[in-house]
């Protein structure tokens, strides 16, 4: 079964005062006084706020993530280094075991 939008409850708004409000520069919500661009130019500058402060967020997340990476090759390198002294007093162990039999 297809899902098909309501048609509006707007039933006043004929195809003239639509056609009057968009050579007036308004449309839908906007209030009389308020022209297109002034009602784009608000969209735009709240539009550039959130990009903002979402951008901060990512660029902090971003600085955890590489700080927490950091961390965590810190550790392996240890781990690492702690590996090859085991490996190299195993194989000396070995080597000595070697030599007296």
């Amino acid at each position: 079964m297809e899902h098909r939008p309501k048609p509006s409850k707007d039933k006043h708004r004929t195809a003239e005062t639509e056609r009057k409000s968009l050579q007036n520069g308004t449309k839908g919500n906007v209030s009389e006084g308020e022209s297109l661009a002034e009602v784009i130019a608000t969209v735009l500058k709240e539009f550039r706020e959130i990009i903002g402060s979402v951008k901060q967020e990512l660029i902090s997340q971003m600085s955890d993530l590489r700080n927490s990476i950091q961390g965590s090759i810190d550790i392996l390198t240890v781990s690492v280094s702690s590996m090859q002294g085991r490996i190299s007093a195993a194989e000396q162990r070995i080597s000595d075991v070697e030599d007296t039999v």
